[in-house]
């Protein structure tokens, strides 16, 4: 009787140590299936969160280049209306007041001061004349576009590749169809006649 009471004991006991270990277990998965959700759930949140990143980027970017498109718009418009055909032929433009117009000019400016008054008469001579032998088109005007001034001090320079800044000189016209244009002017050297290297949309056309 003792015997099978110590058998019954020990049973007991070996069920209770086995029932333990299975709740243990049990347990023990129950955590590694929330950690998994909760590594998922990470996961899922960062990519999320990069997504959205990556969105609000091309937004602002959107929303900066048609902010910088509507101001170069209105400029031109404004220097268009001041232009003025002098008795020999030429036309006089007198630029619009830059502080009325959210543009960044430091490009031109830089431009600007790396020629004298005859440097840029005869690159813009050189301009004016590719543009009626090729289009026909009898106005060409500064560069006002911030994105082509990039190409100073860039070294990827796109078509004047191989040219230093004060050897590359930058304009813009307006096409036929109303849209307008870049012309990347470049010269050998100082002295050097200026040659159109680029026409179009930016510096690497």
């Amino acid at each position: 009787m003792r015997t099978r009471k110590k058998l019954i004991i020990v049973s007991l006991f070996i069920t209770m140590l086995l029932s333990g270990c299975q709740n243990k277990m049990a347990g023990g998965a129950r955590e590694d299936k929330v950690s998994d959700k909760e590594q998922i759930f990470e996961t899922n949140k960062k990519e999320n969160e990069h997504t959205k990143e990556k969105e609000n980027e091309v937004q602002s970017h959107q929303k900066e280049t048609e902010t910088l498109d509507e101001s170069l718009l209105r400029y031109r418009e404004e220097r268009e209306k001041s232009n003025e055909k002098m008795p020999d032929g030429t036309v006089m433009v007198v630029e619009p007041n830059e502080d009325d117009y959210d543009i960044d000019f430091s490009g031109y400016e830089y431009m600007s001061s790396l020629f004298d008054t005859r440097e840029k008469t005869e690159a813009f001579e050189a301009a004016l004349k590719y543009l009626k032998d090729t289009y026909g088109i009898e106005k060409v005007y500064w560069c006002i576009d911030p994105r082509v001034y990039e190409l100073y001090g860039n070294e990827e320079k796109g078509v004047a590749d191989g040219y230093e800044d004060d050897n590359i000189f930058v304009a813009e016209y307006a096409g036929v169809d109303g849209e307008w244009n870049y012309l990347i002017l470049v010269r050998e050297g100082k002295g050097s006649e200026w040659k159109v290297v680029g026409d179009g949309k930016d510096y690497k056309e």
